[in-house]
């Protein structure tokens, strides 16, 4: 009777520590980090996600969404965001396009493990463009090839159609679809014509996906219908319910005071650089210190706080910029009028803001 007792009782133990755990377990809430990627893509938004995902390394059991509404921009910033988001643990990221992901927008969107669209939105147009004094053209072949190779190593590696995806950046791609009995496949029109006789007679159907001088653009049926999208949902919410995380906890990631400040002025940049430039001259030429002084000295140190946050900008630029200036205050101080000093203290300052200006110092 004793023994059974026990049994009861350990029994008993045993269900409650168990059953209590579970409860626990099923309450855990999924951690799901969304960052906004909206506006123009450019080397403040890469300076915003890539600081958004370092101050998350720690967090290995998260889920991270990129809600996607851009019309594109800057290659080379779209470049460094995938880069970001690629450090991050596979099948944890998840593109989310609320309006649009166009252009640079939809390199970023496939960058991502999966993508889900949100009713009435679109994906693609990806060439790149360049501006010429005859206005805009399409890039030539040389910056293509390497979209397009970045472009199918995204495509590989998160299982969406390799060709099609090429078909987003190169205007001269015709791509079909073709069913060889229950399979189907895509394929561009240079492998259809590679086909033998023999393996063109086992196609049952063919359809022209993208046609020649389009580029492949999809709303969000089209996309799911293609391979892309895995589902059209409502919200952020319907789209992770979709993937099995019911019990979420959602933190969204806002950019800094200085991440808004450096978005809002870049596209003043070259405006500001003419204007400090001509202030400090003005002011060499005249007597004392005054408004152009001041005017001068804050637009170029606007220009040189951008780029500094955009991590364009670094110690040799500052460097420039500060011998630049100690130039000019020999020049107004010091040696009254227009001499070396002056013209030396500009051509240094200007040699400095065009180095904040490139990506590779």
């Amino acid at each position: 009777m004793k023994q059974t007792k026990y049994m009861i009782f350990f029994f008993s133990v045993f269900w409650l520590f168990f059953s209590g755990s579970v409860l626990h377990a099923s309450n855990e809430k999924q951690k799901v980090y969304v960052i906004p990627v909206e506006g123009m893509v450019e080397p403040g938004m890469a300076a915003y996600v890539k600081r958004s995902l370092e101050g998350l390394k720690e967090e290995t059991d998260a889920v991270f969404v990129f809600k996607l509404d851009t019309f594109g921009g800057r290659v080379d910033s779209a470049f460094d965001i995938v880069d970001s988001i690629s450090t991050l643990p596979k099948g944890k990221t998840i593109a989310f396009v609320e309006k649009r992901a166009i252009s640079a927008g939809a390199l970023i969107a496939l960058s991502a493990n999966l993508l889900l669209m949100k009713e009435n939105t679109l994906i693609g147009d990806c060439a790149p463009i360049i501006n010429t004094q005859a206005g805009q053209e399409m890039a030539g072949e040389k910056v293509q090839t390497v979209l397009r190779a970045k472009f199918r190593a995204l495509a590989r590696k998160n299982n969406y159609p390799v060709v099609l995806a090429e078909s987003m950046v190169t205007i001269d791609m015709e791509v079909y679809q073709v069913e060889m009995g229950n399979e189907k496949t895509f394929m561009d029109k240079k492998a259809y014509d590679d086909l033998t006789e023999d393996e063109k007679k086992k196609i049952t159907a063919k359809k022209t996906i993208v046609a020649k001088g389009e580029l492949l653009t999809m709303d969000d049926t089209e996309a799911f219908n293609l391979g892309f999208s895995q589902k059209t949902v409502k919200d952020i919410g319907e789209a992770l319910s979709f993937l099995g995380y019911d019990t979420v906890d959602i933190v969204t990631i806002e950019e800094s005071w200085s991440e808004n400040l450096v978005r809002f002025l870049q596209p003043l940049l070259p405006i500001l650089m003419l204007i400090g430039i001509g202030a400090v001259y003005m002011e060499i030429k005249s007597p004392g210190f005054g408004i152009p002084g001041l005017t001068g000295i804050l637009c170029l140190g606007l220009v040189f706080f951008n780029q500094y946050l955009v991590g364009l900008a670094d110690y040799t630029e500052f460097l420039f910029l500060l011998i630049g200036v100690l130039l000019l205050g020999i020049e107004v101080f010091v040696l009254p009028g227009f001499g070396m000093a002056g013209i030396s203290g500009l051509i240094i300052i200007a040699a400095g803001l065009v180095l904040s200006f490139q990506g590779f110092v």
